[in-house]
């Protein structure tokens, strides 16, 4: 399986997203309480079913990003500076997250 690389400011952004659109639909389904539409009602639920999915994979793949991140920083620490490497330069940044 390939792996997606997401940085942790995405993966904040895509989760205050999918937080978000939990809301929404919670919403949409307090107010589908009164309404009979049964049709309605499965629609909203599925949506609800999917927006949880999406955020169940997005802290899925920051955690992956995360392990990689620091498996990373543990490969390139090791090797040292006499291979011209640094954690700052293979990352962008000191810390591994």
């Amino acid at each position: 399986m390939d792996a997606i690389m997401i940085d942790p400011h995405s993966a904040a952004t895509a989760l205050g997203i999918a937080n978000s659109a939990i809301s929404s639909v919670k919403s949409a389904l307090d107010l589908a309480k009164n309404v009979q539409d049964r049709d309605l009602k499965r629609e909203l639920s599925n949506v609800m079913d999917n927006v949880l999915d999406l955020k169940a994979k997005v802290l899925e793949l920051d955690e992956e990003n995360r392990n990689l991140r620091r498996s990373l920083c543990r490969s390139v620490a090791s090797r040292g500076p006499q291979h011209g490497m640094s954690v700052e330069r293979v990352l962008g940044s000191a810390a591994p997250i």
